[in-house]
């Protein structure tokens, strides 16, 4: 059976997941897919699920951080 994933980055400290946060930041200009695979480019060791979950977490921050963002576009 397949095994579900509640929490993708639990094995990582919180240092390292903000570090993976302030990168993928600096990503999100670029289309999702490819902001993911420069996520991955940059930490190998992180597999596709955990990189997706980095790359949510830094778009969360970043609405939380631009809340007037949205209502503009």
């Amino acid at each position: 059976m397949f095994k579900t994933i509640d929490n993708p980055l639990e094995t990582y400290k919180p240092e390292h997941i903000n570090d993976f946060v302030n990168f993928a930041k600096t990503q999100l200009h670029l289309p999702k897919v490819k902001a993911i695979k420069a996520i991955r480019q940059e930490f190998p060791h992180l597999e596709l699920v955990q990189a997706l979950a980095v790359y949510e977490l830094a778009n969360k921050e970043k609405e939380i951080d631009n809340p007037n963002l949205s209502e503009k576009i």
